[in-house]
């Protein structure tokens, strides 16, 4: 299992955010994304998770040049990109820029049909991005078309040629551990699986290591590194 970085590109930064209080507000950091990038691959990263923030507010990719300087700089680097990808010319666009994966959401697609189309198109270089509840797929209209199961939605879609799936799990329980539903999805998924977030320390990293599958590609993080939380190396020597 390796640990995956987020950037949020924005405006051509590599941007996050912290609250030095409950009682102040945000703060965000603009960084140069180049640095930013390379301060991960010296750290160990071997992927990067590349999400475009402007394409959420307009609808089109806007950091093409951005990522595509990225990729060209970091050649060896595998790198995801993510932000508002809608149809097919949008993933044409980032492939262009030499990504080796493009992310979809879920939420995007009411035409099944669609989903497996560009599946198809782009066989092995999309990954579809899920939003579980307490471990569950609500999302009605791909289970629908698809199966009512996460394996279900794997196996058909793997079938058209997706990529593998990044799950994104919000739990109203506390006292579950966050990745608790990976139990169960890991041994019946034969797709790389990738999770995104869920971990917030070092309490964290023991539940995380002890999810032992082939499955399991990848954990996406943030917050907890760029606030020094947990130090990028020890995480990802606590994960392997």
């Amino acid at each position: 299992m390796q640990v995956i970085p987020i950037l949020d590109l924005k405006g051509g930064f590599c941007v996050h955010s912290y609250q030095p209080s409950t009682d102040e507000p945000k703060v965000t950091i603009k960084e140069n994304p180049f640095e930013v990038a390379q301060r991960w691959i010296d750290a160990g990263a071997r992927c990067l998770h590349l999400t475009d923030i402007d394409a959420f507010r307009t609808g089109e990719p806007e950091n093409v040049r951005l990522v595509r300087e990225i990729k060209q700089k970091f050649p060896r680097i595998s790198c995801q990109i993510a932000g508002g990808v809608k149809h097919e010319d949008h993933v044409s666009i980032w492939l262009d820029t030499g990504v080796d994966h493009v992310v979809v959401g879920s939420r995007t697609f009411k035409d099944p049909d669609y989903l497996e189309g560009m599946c198809t198109e782009f066989p092995n270089k999309i990954y579809l991005s899920i939003e579980l509840k307490d471990g569950l797929w609500p999302y009605q209209a791909l289970s629908d078309h698809y199966g009512n199961t996460l394996p279900e939605l794997a196996t058909n879609l793997a079938k058209e040629g997706l990529s593998g799936l990044i799950c994104t799990n919000k739990t109203t329980n506390t006292d579950i551990s966050p990745f608790q539903f990976i139990e169960k999805l890991q041994s019946e998924i034969d797709m790389p699986i990738i999770i995104n977030g869920g971990l917030f320390g070092l309490n964290d990293v023991k539940k995380l290591k002890e999810l032992k599958s082939h499955s399991i590609n990848g954990i996406i993080v943030g917050k907890i590194l760029y606030q020094d939380i947990i130090d990028f190396r020890k995480l990802s020597e606590s994960v392997k």
